[in-house]
């Protein structure tokens, strides 16, 4: 039988792995869901955005992100670490 910490454990989990599969199928993202999307902090995300991220302001308040711009970004951003990685 579960206790009720497993329980509550397992319930976060899958909670979590949800939400991800929903980041993944969503076409914007809100500036908290970038921010647990790309897994940034919220003040390098402000900065990427001043910095040159695409992104869209509704408002002049709220900030939202293109998902496939995201993933074009960090793509576009690969370093070659050769064999210092290992």
């Amino acid at each position: 039988m579960l206790t009720d910490q497993l329980f509550d454990e397992i319930k976060c989990v899958i909670e979590n792995q949800l939400c991800k599969v929903a980041l993944n199928s969503k076409e914007f993202l809100t500036f908290d869901e970038c921010v647990q999307y790309t897994a940034l902090s919220p003040n390098f995300l402000r900065q990427q955005v001043r910095d040159g991220l695409p992104c869209y302001k509704l408002g002049g308040r709220r900030t939202f992100f293109k998902r496939t711009e995201v993933d074009a970004w960090v793509l576009k951003n690969r370093v070659d670490l050769g064999d210092e990685h290992e």
